[in-house]
């Protein structure tokens, strides 16, 4: 049952198994981003990452490199600190660290990207695995290791949303076929996982190359915020346009926190 908690200032609290409840429309203080950011090698997923260093509110930027591809952005943006991740045992170090001190003073953790995780998770299950049973090929997986590291993966990502900060997440693509052999492109991640980690994260943006109509041979960055018939894309908070051409984090930032109206 649901009671009212009547403070000594006569503002009411409603509660409910001791949750607090509030109204949808009221957005909390202090709302943080979680964005999904994935496509292609090479389009400016790790850019548009760390432009998330232009907006004050999002500083400073914790860039978890573990594809070891920053190159792009250490004369774009130098401030951003990075940590080069090579096993699956530093993330989890990294991410106690800024659980057990509140963000440790960080306003945004990329982790760049969630394609290679998965792959540090895979050679920590493998690994796990072998020292129980060395008849083991270490080289090939096993449904139960795959359902394994999908798990590591779920409870990562669902942690580092979770973190009092902005969190950016990047992915490579990949494209499925289904039974009527029509092309669908998804974050590239084993399993069911390619879905589920879209609905994990408040926005999911597929970023691709387009050429310019007007100057042919001019290639943008364009980045869809709405599903379409080929690919996974959302935006909860319905602020951002359908489509973003040379999206910057500052954009976004804008016109999903501070409400700004898009062009």
């Amino acid at each position: 049952m649901g009671v009212i908690a009547i403070s000594a200032d006569v503002l009411t609290t409603e509660t409910i198994g001791g949750l607090e409840i509030v109204r949808a429309g009221t957005a909390p203080q202090g709302r943080k981003l979680n964005i999904l950011i994935y496509g292609p090698p090479g389009v400016g997923k790790t850019v548009l990452s760390a432009s998330a260093d232009d907006v004050p509110a999002m500083r400073k930027v914790l860039f978890l490199d573990i594809e070891g591809g920053t190159l792009s952005i250490e004369q774009r943006f130098p401030k951003v600190e990075i940590a080069r991740i090579k096993t699956w045992g530093q993330i989890q170090d990294v991410y106690n660290d800024l659980f057990d001190q509140d963000g440790a003073g960080y306003g945004t953790a990329v982790i760049d990207s969630s394609t290679e995780s998965q792959k540090y998770s895979m050679d920590s299950v493998m690994e796990s695995a072998y020292r129980r049973d060395q008849s083991l090929d270490r080289d090939i997986p096993m449904q139960r290791h795959w359902g394994v590291s999908i798990e590591h993966m779920r409870r990562m990502i669902r942690a580092f949303r979770d973190l009092p900060m902005h969190t950016i997440i990047t992915a490579l693509a990949k494209e499925e076929t289904d039974s009527l052999n029509r092309r669908y492109i998804k974050p590239s991640m084993p399993g069911k996982l390619a879905s589920e980690i879209a609905g994990f994260m408040d926005i999911v943006l597929y970023m691709y190359m387009k050429e310019d109509d007007d100057e042919p041979g001019t290639m943008s960055r364009v980045v869809a915020t709405k599903a379409g018939e080929l690919y996974t894309a959302k935006d909860r908070s319905d602020r951002l346009p359908a489509y973003m051409v040379n999206p910057t984090m500052r954009e976004i930032y804008d016109l999903v926190i501070s409400g700004a109206k898009a062009s």
